[in-house]
């Protein structure tokens, strides 16, 4: 019976790591909903002419056309184009760690995003 309390709990810990250095943002919709829906809204704000999803799509080399389709689909038919963001960025980068992440999030200057995300995880 401790045996099978140890596997089950090594497996939770393997799929949901409160690490940011292990936690992968395609699992983030999962593991906490309300956290991934808040950085969505805040990645959709626009800022000196771009959305904060394009600048990020930017720094991680993402097709640009891609991601302006996302940006000129944004006409409320209620999915978000962060989210779909995150999707393209996810796929592209399967193993992208929320660490990794929050540090481009300083660099567009959107520490309110990463320290939201750290505070998910911590």
């Amino acid at each position: 019976m401790i045996i099978y309390t140890n596997i089950s709990l090594s497996l939770t810990t393997e799929c949901f790591s409160t690490d940011l250095d292990l936690a992968l943002l395609k699992d983030l919709q999962q593991y906490d909903s309300d956290c991934f829906d808040k950085m969505c809204m805040r990645l959709a704000t626009r800022r000196w002419g771009r959305y904060d999803f394009e600048r990020i799509g930017a720094l991680y080399d993402l097709d640009k056309d891609r991601v302006a389709y996302l940006r000129n689909t944004f006409n409320g038919d209620g999915q978000s184009p962060a989210k779909c963001f995150i999707d393209l960025l996810t796929s592209k980068y399967p193993r992208l760690t929320i660490r990794d992440f929050c540090e481009k999030l300083v660099k567009i200057k959107r520490r309110d995003i990463s320290d939201l995300l750290k505070s998910c995880y911590g």
